[in-house]
Parts: C-alpha cells; sequence; structure tokens
C-alpha cells in the first residue's frame, strides 16, 4: 500500500489560531506597506508588468486565456476556441461504430452476425451495407434430423443426432431428406446401360456361365478374368455389370474395367474373413453401385492405381473403408462409408477426392482401439506426399478424429465435420491426442495444409481445428460446440494454430467460432483474420481458467514472436476476451464486448484484453495496437503487464468491476501505454499504470467509481493513475524503471476520488481539462490531481507534477495536492474546489522528510471553499497569479487566499517538538475577494512583493514564529483592514483524526 493521505491536521491548527487572531490581532506595525506613502492604492497595475504572449494583464497577475468550454467532450484550444477529444460511439444499419472529432462520418467497426436470404448463419462486415450478409458454415438446408438453432446455424433437434438416416441412406449437405444411392431401376440389370465390352454377373443365374445377358456369371470374380481375355481392342473398355444378390468373394482389379453394380441397396461384396473387399492395382478403374464388407480393408487403392468410386457404399470393415496408396489416387463421389474401423478414407502417400458423400461412425480399431479417424492423411514410408479434397460431404461420429493428417494437405469446401466422439477405453492414455478432435493435423518433416471453406466444424472434444505446426486457411466457417475433453474436462479449443516443433500460420476470413472451453482461438504463430466473431468461450471447465476468445502466445521454445493482425472482428460474451502472451498483435476495428466472469470469478475474470511483453521485438514495435477499437460492457477493459500498448481512436466504456485500462511493468521490463483520440469512461478506475511510462493524447477519460466499482478492488474511483508500486510481496522496482505520465490535451472528468493521481512518479499535464471530481462519501475529499511519494525499497521517491495551460475545475476536497512533490505550475487555472467543510484549492505539503516545492506563475486559483494556495513545511514561488474568490468554508474558520504553514504534526498526528518550516516567495501576485485573510504567514516566513490584495478583511496576517519579507511595493485595498495583522503565539491544540487513505493500489 501506499503511504496514508497527507494530514489535514497542520491546516486544523491554523484555523484555531486564525480564529482567535482575527478577533484579538494586534494593529500593523508603522512601518506597513499601507502607511508607506506615495503609491495610488487603487492604481494597481504595476508599471514594468509585462504579460507573456498568450497571457491576458489582471492587474498585477498574468491570466492564462483559456475558453468556457461547454461541450461534454471539450477543451479549450491552444489556438483559443475550443476543440473536441476523445471519440464517441455510434451506430449504423444497426452496426456499432465510432466517430472521431477529426473524422465526424461513423466508422463502424466488429462484425456482426446475420441471417442469410436462405435463413442461415452470416457475417455482415462494417463495409457491408445492411442488405448484405456473407454465408457462412456449410450452405443450407440443414441435413435430416437438424433444424437452423438459436445460435444461426443448423444444428440437431435433439443431442447428439449425428445422423437420423437408415442404413444404405445418405446425408448430403444442403439436403434435408435422407437419400439412397443412386435407383436400382427395373429388371435385373435396372438401369445399367451395356456395350460390346460388357461382361454380366448375376448371383441367382443357374445354367452355364458366359457372361453374355442371357447367361451370365456367377460371380464377379470369374467375370475379372474374363474381362483379362477381351480382346486388346477392348481391353480399356472393360465393362462389368453386377445384379442384386450377395456375393462372397474378395476382388483384385489389375486392370483398367469399369464395374457397376444394380445399385448398392441391393448389390452386396463380402469379402472372406481375413480378405479385403477390392484390391485396386490398376489405373482407370471405375467402381459404382455397390455395398462392400471386408473384415480388413474395403477398398485398398495399391501404389500408382487410380480409381473412382461412385454410389458406394462400404461398411463394416476391420481395418478401412478406404485406403489409397503410394502414389495412387481415389476419387469418392455420391457415396457412403459407415460402420467401419480405423478409418473411413487413409491416405498413404497418394490423393483422395471426396464429393458429394458421407463418412460416419469411424470407431477405433478392434485390436488397440487406435484410430478412429473418419478421413486420414500420412506420407508414404518413403515420402511420397499425401492430399486429400473433401466437397459437399459429410464427415460424422468419427470415435478419434473427423479428419487426421500428418505432413499431408487438406482442402474442405461446403463440408462438414461434426459430433466427432472421444474414444472412451481405459487402455488408452490420458494423454492421447486426438481423442474427439473435428480437424486434427499435425506436422513433422514437412508443414502441413489445411484450407477449409464454407464449412461447418461441430460438437467436436478437446479442439474443433488442431492444427499445431501447419499452415491453416478459413474462409466462410463455422466452429460450434466444442467440448472439453470427456476423460479430463480439459481443453475445448475452437480452433488451434500453434507451434511444437515448426512454423504455424491461420489465416481467418470470414469465421465464426462459438462456445468453446478453455479458447476460441488459440495462435502461437502468425494470425491474418478478417471478420472474425468468437462467441461464448467458457471457462476451463475442470479449473475456472482461462476462457479466452482468444489467444497469441509466443512459445518460450521458439525465438520467433507470435504476431497476430486482426481487421473487422468480434469477441463477444466469452468468459476472458483477447490475451497477447509475449506475441505482437495489431487490431483494427476490433469489437470486445460482454465479456464475464465464469462461475468462480478470478482476478483476471471478464478481462476485455490482456498483453504481456514480449522477449524480444523490434524497438518501434508494441505488444498490442488497437486503432478504431471499441471495448465494452466488459468486467476490466484493458490490462497490460510490461508491454507497449498503443491505443488510437477507440473506446473502452463500461468495465464494470475492473479498471478500463490498466498497465504495469513485470520483473525489469517496463511498460508504455500511449491513448490517443480515444475514450475511457465508466470503470473502477480510468487509465491506471503501475511502474511504466504513460502517454494520454486528445482523450477523454471520465466517470470512473460509482455503480462501475466492484466491491474489493483497490484502485476506485480514480481517472488517471501513474505510481512505482511494489508487489504483492513489498518487493520494488529496478531504478532503471522510472514511472511517468505525460497527458496532452485531454479531458479528465466526473471521477470518484481523484482524477489525475502521480504515486512516486513524474507527470506532465499539458492543455487538458480535469473537472467534476467528486467524493465518495459525502463528507469526504476528492482531488483533481494528488501526488504522493512511494516507497521503493530503502528509497522514498518523490513525484513531480508539472502543469501547463491547464484547467482543473469542480474538485471536491483538493483541487491539486502534491505531497512531498515537485508541483511546477503555469499559465493555469484551479477553480471551483469545494468541499463538505473546507476545501484547498492547491496544495504543497511536507511528507516525512520529503518537503514539497511549488512554482505557480501566469496562474488563477478560484473560487475555492476554505483556503486558496495552502504550502505547508514545504517551500515556492507564487509570481505573476491570480488568487481570488476564496469562500468561506462550511464552519466559517476558513476562507484565506494563501497559507504558508509551518507542519506541526507528523504524519501519524503526534505533535513536533518544533515546527518544520515553510517558506513562499510571492510576486506581482493579485489576491483578491478572499473571505478572511489574503495571505497567511503561519510558517518560517517568505516574501511578499509588488502584490495587490483587496476586498477581504485583512490583506496579511503574521503569527507565532514567522518573519515575512512584506514589501512597501504591495498595494493593500479594500479590505476591512487595510493593515498587516499580527496574531499572538497561541498553544496548539490536541491532536486530530486524519481521514482515512485513498487505497492505492
Amino acid at each position: 500500500m501506499l503511504d496514508p493521505m497527507p494530514p489535514r491536521t497542520a491546516l486544523a491548527v491554523i484555523l484555531l489560531v486564525l480564529a482567535v487572531g482575527l478577533v484579538a490581532g494586534c494593529s500593523a506595525p508603522a512601518s506597513s506597506p499601507t502607511d508607506a506613502g506615495g503609491l495610488d492604492a487603487r492604481a494597481y497595475m504595476l508599471p514594468d508588468l509585462s504579460c507573456a504572449e498568450g497571457l491576458l494583464s489582471g492587474g498585477v497577475s498574468c491570466l492564462p486565456r483559456f475558453a468556457r468550454c461547454s461541450g461534454r467532450d471539450e477543451v479549450p484550444a491552444p489556438s483559443g476556441g475550443c476543440m473536441r477529444v476523445g471519440v464517441e460511439q455510434c451506430d449504423v444499419d444497426g452496426h456499432p461504430g465510432l466517430r472521431a472529432p477529426a473524422s465526424p462520418t461513423c466508422k463502424r467497426i466488429g462484425v456482426l452476425r446475420c441471417v442469410t436470404a436462405a435463413g442461415g448463419p452470416g457475417l455482415r462486415g462494417p463495409d457491408d451495407d445492411a442488405s448484405v450478409c456473407r454465408a457462412v458454415g456449410a450452405p443450407l438446408p440443414c441435413t435430416p434430423g437438424w433444424r437452423v438453432g438459436s445460435s444461426g446455424w443448423c444444428e440437431p433437434t435433439t443431442q447428439p443426432a449425428p445422423s437420423s438416416c437408415a442404413r444404405g441412406e445418405m446425408a448430403a449437405v444442403g439436403d434435408n431428406v435422407c437419400r439412397p444411392l443412386g435407383s436400382c431401376g427395373s429388371g435385373t440389370w435396372g438401369e445399367l446401360a451395356s456395350s460390346a465390352a460388357t461382361i454380366f454377373v448375376d448371383a441367382a443365374f443357374g445354367g452355364t456361365e458366359r457372361g453374355s445377358v442371357s447367361a451370365p456369371f456367377r460371380t464377379i470374380s470369374a467375370a475379372l478374368r474374363a474381362a483379362a481375355r477381351l480382346p486388346a481392342s477392348n481391353a480399356g473398355t472393360a465393362h462389368v455389370v453386377v445384379a442384386a444378390g450377395r456375393y462372397d468373394e474378395a476382388l483384385v482389379i489389375d486392370r483398367p474395367l469399369r464395374l457397376e453394380g444394380r445399385c448398392a441397396a441391393q448389390v452386396e461384396l463380402v469379402a472372406p474373413a481375413g480378405a479385403n473387399g477390392i484390391e485396386v492395382n490398376a489405373r482407370d478403374v471405375e467402381l459404382r453401385g455397390l455395398t462392400i464388407r471386408a473384415d480388413r480393408r474395403g477398398v485398398d487403392v495399391r501404389p500408382r492405381a487410380q480409381v473412382v468410386l461412385e454410389r458406394i457404399v462400404v461398411e463394416r470393415c476391420g481395418a478401412s473403408a478406404l485406403r489409397v496408396g503410394r502414389g495412387a489416387s481415389a476419387a469418392l463421389r455420391a457415396s457412403l462409408l459407415d460402420d467401419n474401423f480405423s478409418f473411413g478414407v487413409e491416405v498413404r502417400g497418394g490423393t483422395a477426392t471426396v464429393e458429394s458423400s458421407e463418412i460416419r461412425n469411424t470407431r477405433p480399431s478392434p485390436g488397440d482401439l487406435q484410430e478412429g479417424f473418419g478421413i486420414a492423411a500420412r506420407p508414404s514410408n518413403d515420402g511420397a506426399p499425401a492430399s486429400v479434397t473433401l466437397r459437399d460431404s459429410i464427415v460424422a461420429a468419427s470415435h478419434g478424429a473427423g479428419i487426421r493428417l500428418v505432413d499431408a494437405e487438406l482442402l474442405v469446401e461446403r463440408s462438414m465435420v461434426h459430433h466427432t466422439r472421444p474414444r472412451s477405453s481405459s487402455k488408452l492414455p490420458s494423454s492421447e491426442r486426438g481423442a474427439g478432435f473435428g480437424v486434427f493435423a499435425t506436422s513433422t518433416t514437412k508443414v502441413t495444409r489445411l484450407t477449409l471453406r464454407d464449412s461447418t466444424v461441430f460438437a467436436s472434444y478437446g479442439a474443433g481445428i488442431y492444427a499445431p505446426d501447419a499452415v491453416i486457411e478459413l474462409e466462410r466457417v463455422v466452429v460450434a460446440r466444442t467440448h472439453p475433453r470427456a476423460h479430463d474436462q480439459q481443453d475445448g479449443i475452437g480452433i488451434a494454430a500453434h507451434r511444437v516443433a515448426g512454423t504455424s500460420s491461420l489465416t481467418v476470413r470470414d469465421v465464426i467460432v462459438d462456445h468453446s472451453y478453455h479458447l476460441g482461438v488459440h495462435v502461437a504463430g502468425t494470425l491474418d483474420a478478417q471478420r472474425l466473431l468468437v462467441r461464448n468461450t467458457n471457462a476451463q471447465a475442470s479449473n475456472n481458467r482461462r476462457g479466452y476468445a482468444l489467444l497469441v502466445e509466443t512459445l518460450e521454445a521458439f525465438p520467433t514472436i507470435s504476431r497476430a493482425t486482426l481487421r473487422d472482428s468480434t469477441l463477444q460474451a466469452n468468459a476472458r476476451g483477447l490475451f497477447s502472451s509475449g506475441s505482437l498483435v495489431l487490431a483494427s476495428r476490433l469489437l470486445v464486448e460482454d465479456t464475464r466472469e465464469g462461475p468462480q470469478p478470478t482476478r483476471t475474470g471478464g478481462m476485455g484484453v490482456l498483453a504481456t511483453a514480449a522477449a524480444k521485438r523490434a524497438s518501434d514495435e508494441h505488444e498490442l495496437t488497437l486503432d478504431d477499437c471499441l471495448l465494452r460492457r466488459n468486467n476490466g477493459g484493458l490490462i497490460a503487464h510490461g508491454a507497449r500498448v498503443r491505443v488510437a481512436r477507440s473506446e473502452v466504456v463500461d468495465s464494470f468491476g475492473g479498471n478500463g485500462v490498466a498497465s504495469g511493468s513485470s520483473d525489469m521490463v517496463s511498460a508504455e501505454l500511449t491513448l490517443v483520440d480515444s475514450m475511457v469512461a465508466r470503470a473502477a478506475a480510468g487509465a491506471v499504470d503501475w511502474r511504466g511510462t504513460a502517454s494520454i493524447e486528445r482523450c477523454v477519460v471520465r466517470d470512473s467509481g460509482g455503480a462501475a466499482a466492484q466491491a474489493g478492488d483497490e484502485v476506485i474511483g480514480f481517472g488517471v493513475v501513474i505510481a512505482l508500486h511494489p508487489d504483492r510481496q513489498g518487493n520494488c522496482c529496478p531504478e532503471q524503471i522510472k514511472p511517468s505520465l505525460r497527458l496532452r490535451e485531454s479531458l479528465i472528468s466526473n471521477h470518484q476520488m481523484v482524477g489525475v493521481g502521480a504515486f512516486g512518479a513524474t507527470v506532465e499535464i499539458e492543455r487538458s481539462v480535469v473537472r467534476a471530481i467528486r467524493a465518495s462519501d459525502p463528507r469526504g475529499f476528492a482531488f483533481g490531481v494528488y501526488a504522493f511519494p512511494q516507497a521503493a525499497g530503502a528509497r522514498q521517491l518523490a513525484p513531480e507534477v508539472t502543469l501547463r495551460d491547464s484547467v482543473v475545475s469542480g474538485s471536491f476536497g483538493g483541487g491539486v495536492l502534491a505531497a512531498g512533490a515537485r508541483a511546477t505550475i503555469t499559465r493555469c487555472e484551479i477553480v471551483d474546489t469545494r468541499g463538505a467543510a473546507e476545501a484547498v484549492g492547491l496544495q504543497v505539503v511536507r511528507i516525512g522528510a520529503l518537503a514539497g516545492e511549488l512554482s505557480l506563475d501566469d496562474s488563477v486559483v478560484a473560487n475555492t471553499a476554505g483556503v486558496g494556495v495552502l504550502l505547508q513545511a514545504s517551500r515556492g514561488t507564487l509570481t505573476r497569479s491570480t488568487v481570488r474568490d476564496t469562500r468561506a468554508s462550511a464552519d466559517g474558520e476558513l476562507g484565506d487566499g494563501v497559507v504558508v504553514d509551518g507542519q506541526w504534526f507528523s504524519v501519524e498526528g503526534k505533535p513536533l517538538d518544533e515546527p518544520r518550516p515553510a517558506w513562499l516567495d510571492v510576486d506581482r501576485a493579485q489576491i483578491e475577494r478572499s473571505a478572511r485573510v489574503g495571505v497567511v504567514f503561519a510558517g518560517q516566513g517568505g516574501a511578499l512583493h509588488r502584490s495587490v490584495l483587496r476586498d477581504g478583511q485583512l490583506p496579511v496576517y503574521v503569527f507565532d514564529r514567522a518573519q515575512p519579507d512584506v514589501g512597501a511595493d504591495n498595494v493593500f485595498v479594500d479590505n476591512q483592514d487595510d493593515r498587516v495583522a499580527f496574531g499572538p503565539q497561541l498553544p496548539l491544540p490536541a491532536p486530530i483524526t486524519l481521514p482515512p487513505p485513498p487505497p492505492s493500489n
């Protein structure tokens, strides 16, 4: 904790002494300025006074020239008049936006969910008009048994429902009816065409077999042998047609031919035990209209072979439904792979294209309970590449992973991967990966590449898309309802693209990630995202950790910093928003809203944006850059640890229960916070920087504390705070970390405790307005600008405060308080300071061994209900300035323009043996309309020269041991008594109870 608030004890002593002294005060000596003669007391414009350019002459003082700005977010402009600062929210066609003073048009931000004309999910970006809704996810209509749910995309009507189709029927993307695989037609051969090269097969035929239409072979194998005997002129066009029936045989196709069954519902090929259904050892092979069952593989496409499969059912195979070997290729069209073990489609160094097909219920292998992948691809043992293309297809209810890739390439278009199930066997180790992942891809010797377009990954376990060391491109994709892993309730990541041993990159266009656990999108590599919507990411189910919509992190094992670019994106209703961990993130037109804590809130729960320092970076790079962004209705707005953060043309509002913007140094890394043309409003505290540097320019920070403050927060009601602060163990801080704040052309308004606070830090305020700082307790105190020392180990660090061309107005208790600080105030106004009992416009006090220093030039302190300027056990100068309209305090014991006071009590309220000295040199001041005394000298002394004191009870009051130099060149006029009054030495009162200090960390 920081040291307590400076005591008001010495000020109370002055009040009591003055109250007695004014009644029993002595007359001025003969040498008082009023008896000097020769000076026209009413001509108090001294002839040698000249004010600098931009200042107004105010009698003997120089007055700053400020326009009276009445607009909500206006401050006086340097060239005169008023200028708007910050940004404001706006709305166009239901799309949130921001409007900046320099750009009055509403710039829309984020991406909105919308409903397409077909009734399905879509996104509307900020550049789209209200009639545009870009379709996202698999095409409509929904598959059988599904409907468009409350989230906007297709979901099963009852969970889980991977397929409502009967055996032999297939669901198709964009079709809501289960359909058989082709027409069976009528007659023996149905709708099969024939030619001179056609060989016929009918298991029910009982006569002599010749392979003709009237004397067909009874087995397909016999037909294949006959095809081998065809004349050379017909060898490439061999055509085998098969009538309805069951064929108990295994086939080997070693030459080009076309094998067609009447239809898959009526033609069954059942391989003998231990055999594959069909081995293809040739190119230009076509298989159609069959149902294939086998103990091992259904269709095995051997190296360098090539096959087309259409209207095929492969089911209940013990190894894989379709295997594609080295250099081979297979095209699967309008087919169903159902209830197979290990793999639906297995590609080893070959190429597979799956179109308009369904692969469902792929289960782990019967022997070792591994795999269970709907589609799997990897290179052959000698490194031949593997690739898969999936179009207009469904991969459903795989037990392990929907799609599993190693060093392979995948293209998915207009498809669905849904309801991937975890393996449930107790034989698997708990660390087994891929258990329930929708798409699972890794790289070892070659970079795996994934491209998904117009597709949906729904209801996975562990991760929807999990692709370490891969290159991923996603366009118009939905990843939804990703559950935690079944065996330990961890993970549940929507999209994971991170390094394990190589390079990782993720490109996103028009993507929705909804209802994940743990992480919505996880990147450790590079991310390029445009129109990304991440919603409803829940905290980790097992321990309530994380829950980030987007995590971009740099892993310790890799020297390359992760980088992310987000444009026109939205993070909405997540447990936590964006987390950049040691990475570089650039976000433009990003909307982060409605971030909330999980069921067991933690300190960082509900944070909209969080950034930590990167270990290596270019000198001009920021860990986090937000341009044209809106963070609203989050539990906390933005927090940075040891990071460089830049926020421009952005708004952070309604950070209920947390800080709007908070930055802090960690270990040896100094935080840097830059806010430009931005708004921070309605938070427990506005902008807080611990042990770092902050620059705030053309910003509005307002409305902190009040309803936005959550019980238990340690900084409540501060507008802007900069501090050198120890950690929770009391350790602080490397000497090279020197916290500083530069505040320019900004408005700090309507806070509940402090407008601008500096704890052991340096603050420079220029051309800014600090106004309407209120106390949380009607009887308490608040401060426009508050500076206080900070202990750093054995060091006691004094703050420094510089105000130039600025206004501090409407504070409740204190306008500017500099405790143990150096305060330099030039061309400023400190006005309208009020309090329940008393108030001080400008107060510079000593704290322990640290005396304050004041330099007040060309400024105005006006309309204070108590004391205009109080210098307590400190030194200072007041030059060419005006102190006016110091009103009486509520109890009538105050009303003094300037008070110079020695410190009579310690910080703890104990009487001191000797008062601490105070000294103030006043030159060319105009002190007028004080309710009681113009200048009170109650400390060691000081000087008063070439000044005008008028319209008070007394111009100068000197008591106790003070010995000020009050020159004959002053003018005292229109006071009730225009003489210097000397009060007797009076006994000191008992110590007074101090007010509680404000919270500090």
